[in-house]
């Protein structure tokens, strides 16, 4: 869930300007806030990502404008809170997030007849602009939380509440989406959650909503999937939606570890079908480096991240990407060896031995570097599922190769056997 908290360059940008563009809170008098140096202060940590220092100062601020705040400088101490609660749902500290942002919401409200009008006192009505947005923090703090119904209700309820004043009230929708999305998935509400996760995907450029974000929702989707055992929702969302969790490979290899861990569950869940797809989702270690290197090529001598699209390509994402998969393709054991294996195992489960050997076959062929004690297995059941299919020249040619590199194995005697009987019924 943790991408719910962190945000693209842009979007930082955007929330730095909010911060910035804020003025320093004035008393109800029309007298400077005597604490505004905490403002600019706590906006100078935020802005460097600081977020410890900056929580450290809207505490004392809070501290030292003491139990009558709201009385002496109206709802625009409102913005102490909201920025206190934002820095705590940077540092994780959910609980205290959401008391933060409810503290904004609950006792900073605006009295909209009153805005922009002189008090008794001559000075203008103040104005807490975050009084509206808090509820949607609040909202990601309760799903931090694992506070999932609460998540919901406040998500809901601030998608109603900024019908008031839409033009101050702007969000991130794709995110909003996501998050609405997966608080229902983790509460196992499939149809519910679908129905928001589509909305997000449908719209992902206009929202716009990150790949992140989507892949994100995803895991937690599958997740609920496996839980409640229902493959049919799982088949009928990657008929419509395979493009979209399917990244260039160089992107979509970083995942390879969530995908794999997913497809173990399936199989677990003896959803075989879905373990398959999940598995088919590992793109190949040679393949992603080949896509790196294609992706490096036209900004190797350009310093800034370029953004395409809803994409912020940089140098230094795509070199990471291509050492990744390099790191792993000479360990000898990449992602999609236990993918492979995988397959062959559920391929013959299910009958399909010719499924089975093909899975085989391309793990000899290719990765050959793998672990002595894997390629071993490997190669006696690639020997072992072309003797069941009658692949008579195959199972010489890799029980010779298994004889030659494996001298002395347990599986010896029934290699020499299963060769024997391949030449028998060929006639030699």
């Amino acid at each position: 869930m943790t991408f719910l908290h962190s945000f693209s360059r842009l979007v930082a940008v955007f929330i730095v300007s909010m911060m910035v563009s804020s003025v320093h809170v004035k008393a109800q008098g029309g007298s400077l806030f005597d604490i505004g140096e905490f403002q600019s202060n706590g906006v100078t940590a935020m802005k460097a990502g600081k977020w410890g220092e900056a929580l450290g100062i809207f505490d004392q601020a809070i501290k030292d404008a003491g139990g009558n705040a709201k009385k002496i400088y109206g709802s625009q101490f409102g913005w102490f809170w909201y920025h206190k609660g934002f820095c705590e749902l940077k540092l994780r500290k959910y609980a205290e997030a959401q008391k933060s942002f409810e503290e904004c919401y609950v006792k900073y409200p605006n009295d909209l007849k009153a805005q922009g009008k002189q008090g008794i006192d001559g000075a203008k009505q103040s104005i807490n602009q975050y009084h509206i947005r808090s509820l949607l923090k609040w909202a990601e703090s309760a799903q931090g939380a694992e506070n999932y119904e609460e998540a919901i209700r406040l998500y809901k309820k601030f998608l109603e509440e900024r019908k008031v004043d839409p033009a101050r009230n702007r969000y991130s929708r794709g995110s909003f989406y996501i998050g609405l999305s997966i608080s229902h998935f983790k509460l196992f509400k499939i149809a519910e959650g679908l129905e928001y996760f589509e909305t997000a995907i449908e719209n992902k450029e206009s929202y716009p909503t990150s790949d992140a974000a989507i892949l994100a929702c995803f895991r937690t989707f599958v997740e609920a999937v496996i839980q409640k055992k229902d493959a049919n929702a799982f088949y009928d969302f990657l008929s419509k939606h395979r493009a979209d969790v399917t990244l260039e490979p160089s992107r979509l290899y970083e995942y390879s570890p969530i995908f794999l861990k997913l497809a173990a569950g399936a199989l677990q869940a003896e959803l075989d079908r879905v373990a398959l797809e999940l598995y088919g989702l590992v793109p190949s270690t040679t393949v992603a480096i080949e896509d790196a290197q294609a992706r490096l090529a036209p900004i190797q001598n350009i310093r800034q991240p370029l953004t395409i699209g809803r994409e912020t390509i940089s140098k230094q994402k795509v070199e990471k990407s291509l050492g990744l998969a390099r790191d792993q393709g000479s360990s000898g054991s990449p992602p999609e060896v236990t993918s492979l294996a995988a397959a062959a195992f559920v391929h013959e489960k299910n009958g399909n031995v010719r499924g089975a050997y093909a899975a085989y076959l391309q793990l000899e062929t290719f990765y050959q570097k793998s672990k002595k004690e894997n390629r071993e297995k490997y190669l006696f059941n690639l020997v072992r599922t072309s003797s069941i299919i009658g692949e008579v020249f195959q199972t010489e040619e890799f029980g010779q190769r298994f004889l030659d590199t494996f001298p002395g194995s347990e599986h010896e005697e029934a290699v020499r056997g299963m060769m024997l009987t391949a030449l028998f019924y060929e006639g030699e």
